[in-house]
């Protein structure tokens, strides 16, 4: 048995025996992006790799583009019990 839980319309966590897996699917194909040893250590990299890609040209764009990818997590990590939680909500976050 291995996970399989969507994150966003192209990202998903997949493992193997050993590693938890971001993926990119592009059509039939899946592109493995990162390895980590846990899940939270997962959800870190990929909010690291998206927040590098976005194309923000304000402080205000790129809040509103983060705020956007925890609420899209928070509802992908639902079945999970797992949370992203910002530093607004009284956790700092040393990511």
């Amino acid at each position: 048995m291995s996970l399989d839980i969507p994150l966003t319309d192209n990202y998903k966590l997949i493992s193997d025996s050993n590693n938890i897996i971001i993926a990119r699917t592009e059509k039939d194909r899946v592109f493995h992006e990162g390895f980590y040893q846990s899940i939270e250590g997962a959800i870190k990299g990929f909010i690291s790799m998206k927040i590098k890609g976005f194309d923000s040209k304000t402080i205000e764009e790129l809040i509103k583009a983060i705020k956007d990818l925890q609420t899209a997590l928070n509802k992908a990590l639902q079945p999970l019990n797992l949370e992203v939680i910002t530093k607004e909500k009284g956790v700092e976050n040393n990511g």
